[in-house]
């Protein structure tokens, strides 16, 4: 089996294909997003990193415990992984996240766009409906307490006044997936997206569980 890159040198799109029992364009494909990951990245300076820290603006959920605990939020580019039983909350959570993600940098929030890999059938869009409402007037309410005269007023009310919950749904892509190959494939094809700022998973483990095989191996 293949369980580290180093285990690819060496391996040709043809052995890879006969080893998976995929087609070759598809291992082809495979080895060369391996490679492309598996790239080093590049090097940057220690001010390099601290600005590219502070760009990345955290996505807040409106919970200020769970926001502290996250340190101000899910952050872009940070994988963070969310554990629990049924019904506890973990797909609300992600869909506020989703929502979240379009708040106006006015705001100091991303001001950009998500996507939700439903992998279970969990995204509920009138639930995704409702958050958006309720994030909208929030975010307005805010606008109008702002001060005239004070930094930025001027701005914060007029990216309150242009952000509706039309706007705020349609930046959120939900892809349906029936098995694990349509998750790979949503993953790569959400890199396309412009001015992505979260990526949901729901769930990593929905469709993995329905391999054959020997569980420890299929968990690893």
């Amino acid at each position: 089996g293949f369980r580290a890159v180093d285990d690819l040198d060496g391996v040709d799109a043809p052995a890879l294909a006969a080893a998976l029992r995929v087609d070759g364009p598809v291992a082809e494909a495979l080895l060369r997003d391996v490679r492309r990951l598996a790239a080093p990245p590049a090097w940057k300076t220690g001010l390099e990193a601290e600005a590219a820290d502070h760009a990345a603006t955290p996505i807040v959920s409106f919970c200020r415990a769970l926001d502290d605990l996250l340190g101000g939020g899910a952050r872009p580019g940070a994988v963070l992984e969310l554990a629990g039983g049924p019904a506890t909350g973990k797909t609300q959570l992600c869909m506020q996240f989703c929502v979240d993600a379009a708040i106006p940098r006015a705001f100091h929030g991303a001001g950009g766009r998500s996507a939700f890999i439903d992998a279970d059938g969990s995204f509920a869009p009138g639930r995704c409906a409702a958050m958006a409402e309720e994030m909208v007037r929030h975010v307005r309410r805010l606008a109008r307490k702002r001060k005239s005269g004070d930094a930025g007023s001027e701005a914060a009310r007029a990216a309150a006044s242009a952000l509706t919950v039309q706007r705020v749904l349609e930046g959120v892509a939900v892809f349906r997936c029936l098995d694990h190959g349509d998750v790979a494939r949503a993953v790569r094809s959400a890199a396309e997206l412009p001015d992505l700022k979260l990526l949901v998973v729901d769930s990593v483990a929905a469709h993995l569980r329905s391999l054959s095989g020997d569980p420890g191996q299929r968990n690893r």
